[in-house]
């Protein structure tokens, strides 16, 4: 009696060993492509044929009308004089009968048709039998009753190997089993059928409308909605699942229009590269196994993805992965991944919990599981066997220094990476504020950007000295800093007010929505109630009556439905418009306040100008003496060459200042409006016009279904009539 672990065992092994014999056979069917291809594109060695191809033999009219059928070709032959196997072959399954001298040729047993498979016919270890050697019995065409008799005993009329027939041979002993290489044998041979379908054909595929309908028509399923997705075509935004495996795709293309897909399945094709899918962010589950990919890349947006598989490729490297955080399950087995340093790649992924790397060149190194068990202690399941505590901790022993340095270097970065993410929420939170152009604490310094005369002014120990006296920098950066909190606290009370409607909007929907879930119970049990009578009754013209009456009842539940939506867009219609004129108000305030900060600060500017004109004269007259303390600039000594020039250079700083303001001022009005804006456009084309048309087009299609309910039903009494 095997127990548990040892069926395990011998189950894990016989996986192991079908997936390597599965992928060879997939290289050679992939090195017989590549070469008949090469054949077929070269005209020298590969000329037009002229003969006809041999065909089938056709029956003279006076012989029967099958006994062609007798004449068979051995497997593996293409000459055609092997069509007639001589009954005295020393490899051929046939013998005389026992009052007879033809020979016959007999079915094998084990294949379903009348010729020997190919190691039968050219194999050594076949050959005939006189009556003398069979095996003793009460008549030379009937077995041994003291052996054990199967639901399959070898036929009477074929020759006996002495040898074992694989698959099912016949042994000495004279039972019949079924190894697990027979059945290994049937599984490849399956796989073999389906590969040599997909490499049959030439020509790549081209994912197109046609190929993309097929495909989501395949996984409707029969019923109302195959039937409405019939008649009204399929939107593809809407669709979810979508799956494209085995149709030869050499370039993924066209999926645009997938914005809502989780599962895609994409195995069993020639792609070269991963492109095309950057646009699926909702993308959580990704089959890419069994294709020619070489690199990991095209992958950064798909950010919600779960389960990636990317088993039986080309691949040497793991990278371009670091935005799949939520990452749970990862399959690169069979690939060409030959570093176990790629392992520690892995690391970053918090959530995973499976991972295959099997058949990989790594997955031969003595301390393959060992290393992935020490660099990846939170995975469940390595390979898909469940991973071992006690090689975790052997592991982390053997490679303890240089996972203590590992987890240090990931310390240092997660603290770098949860500051960065700080910072681009703040940033986030100051654009949808408005606010993010005046964040910058040397705010004052932006007012001298584009103004290189202020610049070379404030150079002067005079001016630079009574800018520290009177406090000019520190009072504008007052007044930067109080829009700064308005802009905060107003985007506090928008998102309060954002909620609110929301809240009411969906209130006012579910309201709407059990009203007519009310009015369409009723009707169901209505519809109950008038099928079972039109089942029942007999009279033709009661049947009719009840049936005009169902019509009107339908046509009564559509004016119900339609009536409570219209009541709906008007409900809608009005918060909206209430919500519009609230957020007009707060914005309007909002920006009223924050031009009052900004007249301000033009007030400083202005005392600031006024400030340096006071003390231009003295400086004027001191360069004009050659009077340095340091030996000034070409572009100073341009401003003090005299009065006229200096009183440029003021104005010219002071007009560069006001129309800084100025920008700050305008780029935070600009956003808000372009906010408000783009926010009600948005609400009305949601909850009123997309929302409106989708429920609209629903009560519709529910409608249909059920007058088609009715004209389905199988009355007797019409059938009578």
């Amino acid at each position: 009696m095997l127990t548990f672990e040892e069926i395990s065992k011998i189950t894990d092994e016989f996986t192991l060993t079908f997936q390597e014999c599965d992928l060879k056979i997939r290289e050679q069917l992939r090195c017989s492509l590549r070469l008949q291809r090469e054949r077929r594109d070269d005209p020298v060695n590969n000329p037009p044929r002229t003969q006809e191809p041999q065909r089938r033999p056709v029956p003279d009219s006076q012989q029967k009308a099958d006994s062609w059928k007798t004449e068979k070709r051995p497997y593996g032959s293409t000459n055609p004089s092997a069509a007639q196997v001589p009954s005295q072959h020393p490899n051929h399954h046939a013998r005389s009968h026992a009052g007879g001298s033809q020979n016959t040729q007999m079915n094998h047993p084990y294949h379903g048709h009348n010729r020997a498979p190919q190691s039968h016919v050219y194999g050594n270890e076949h050959f005939n039998r006189s009556h003398s050697n069979r095996p003793p019995g009460p008549g030379n065409n009937e077995p041994d009753p003291k052996r054990q008799r199967f639901d399959r005993p070898y036929p009477n009329q074929c020759q006996r190997s002495p040898q074992p027939h694989l698959p099912g041979g016949h042994h000495p002993d004279g039972t019949v089993r079924v190894s697990r290489v027979y059945l290994f044998c049937c599984c490849v041979s399956l796989e073999l059928n389906q590969m040599s379908r997909l490499y049959d054909n030439y020509e790549p595929t081209v994912i197109d409308k046609q190929l993309l309908n097929d495909a989501v028509f395949s996984l409707l399923q029969k019923g109302t909605v195959s039937e409405l997705a019939k008649q009204d075509g399929i939107h593809f935004e809407n669709v979810t699942h979508l799956r494209l495996d085995y149709k030869n795709i050499l370039k993924i293309d066209n999926l645009w229009a997938f914005k809502l897909l989780v599962k895609l399945q994409l195995d069993n094709n020639i792609i070269e590269r991963i492109e095309g899918i950057g646009h699926l962010t909702h993308l959580r589950w990704l089959d890419l196994s069994f294709n020619n990919i070489e690199k990991i890349d095209g992958l950064q947006n798909l950010v919600n993805l779960e389960d990636l598989t990317l088993y039986n490729n080309r691949i040497t490297t793991l990278e371009n992965m670091e935005n799949l955080k939520k990452l749970q399950v990862f399959s690169i087995g069979n690939n060409y991944i030959t570093e176990l340093s790629n392992i520690k790649y892995l690391r970053q992924f918090l959530h995973l919990q499976s991972v295959c790397l099997h058949g990989n060149p790594i997955s031969k190194n003595d301390d393959y599981k060992l290393y992935i068990h020490a660099m990846l202690p939170n995975l469940f399941y390595l390979d898909y066997q469940r991973t071992d505590d006690k090689l975790k901790s052997t592991g982390y022993e053997k490679y303890q220094l240089e996972i203590d340095e590992i987890i240090s270097e990931e310390e240092t970065q997660l603290k770098l990476n949860k500051e960065l993410a700080e910072n681009q929420a703040k940033i986030e939170l100051y654009k949808q504020a408005f606010i993010d152009g005046i964040v910058d604490e040397n705010i004052f310094q932006k007012l001298f950007t584009d103004d290189p005369d202020g610049r070379e002014l404030l150079v002067v120990p005079e001016l630079y000295n009574s800018i520290e006296l009177y406090p000019f920098p520190e009072k504008f950066t007052h007044q930067c800093k109080l829009v700064f909190e308005l802009g905060i606290k107003e985007h506090d009370k928008r998102n309060k007010e954002i909620e609110s409607f929301r809240n009411c909007i969906e209130q006012a929907k579910m309201v709407n929505a059990e009203l007519s879930k009310k009015k369409i119970n009723e009707f169901k049990l209505y519809q109950d109630k008038i099928f079972r009578e039109l089942l029942e009754n007999t009279d033709l013209i009661k049947v009719e009556d009840d049936i005009l009456d169902y019509n009107e009842k339908v046509q009564q539940l559509w004016n119900e439905l339609m009536r409570n939506e219209s009541i709906l867009v008007e409900q809608i219609d009005e918060l909206i418009n209430e919500f519009e004129l609230n957020l007009n108000d707060m914005i309007s305030t909002f920006l009223e306040n924050v031009e009052e900060h900004f007249t301000e600060c033009r007030e400083l500017q202005t005392q600031y100008h006024e400030r340096l004109t006071d003390l231009c004269p003295s400086i004027l007259e001191r360069f004009m003496r050659s009077d340095f303390q340091s030996e000034p600039s070409d572009a100073l000594l341009a401003i003090f060459i005299d009065k006229e020039s200096v009183t440029n250079a003021l104005t010219a700083s002071n007009d560069a200042h006001l129309l800084k303001i100025d920008e700050f001022a305008d780029e935070i009005n600009e956003k808000a409006k372009k906010w408000i804006k783009e926010t009600i456009t948005s609400i009305y084309s949601g909850e009123k016009y997309d929302r409106n048309r989708a429920r609209v087009m629903e009560i519709n299609h529910f409608i249909d279904a059920l007058r088609n309910d009715v004209e389905n039903l199988d009355i007797p009494a019409l059938g009578e009539s």
